[in-house]
């Protein structure tokens, strides 16, 4: 599955090239952008061989559950990137529902699973 990277919105500038904070299609991980060298040092998994990636710009204001996890990240690697990639199994759907979210956890024997307010935790 390919590899995007989550970028808390106030560091975007540190990490793209030529970003234009009023690019709200990068929230959905629908744009790609160069990346700086310090992008490519903390988070060379999501650079494609072309130098660019095609990151979700996480904003507090939008997405404030998702925004604390990866800023609470931050606070202990000092890097604000995670890498996102799709939740599915190679060759089957994305996941869409708990149940299919569940049975994915287990297939891909996963650590934890984080659905909502419940976190599970596998063998």
């Amino acid at each position: 599955m390919p590899f995007a990277p989550s970028i808390l919105g106030e560091y975007v500038n540190e990490y793209l090239l030529n970003y234009d904070m009023n690019d709200t299609a990068s929230y959905f991980m629908t744009a790609t952008y160069n990346v700086t060298e310090k992008f490519f040092k903390n988070a060379p998994a999501a650079v494609h061989v072309d130098n660019t990636c095609r990151p979700q710009i996480v904003v507090k204001k939008i997405n404030p559950r998702y925004y604390n996890i990866i800023n609470n990240y931050y606070r202990i690697s000092h890097i604000p990137i995670i890498i996102n990639t799709s939740f599915n199994m190679h060759e089957e759907p994305i996941v869409c529902s708990a149940k299919d979210a569940i049975k994915t956890f287990i297939e891909a024997d996963l650590d934890v699973l984080v659905m909502n307010n419940y976190w599970i935790e596998g063998d």
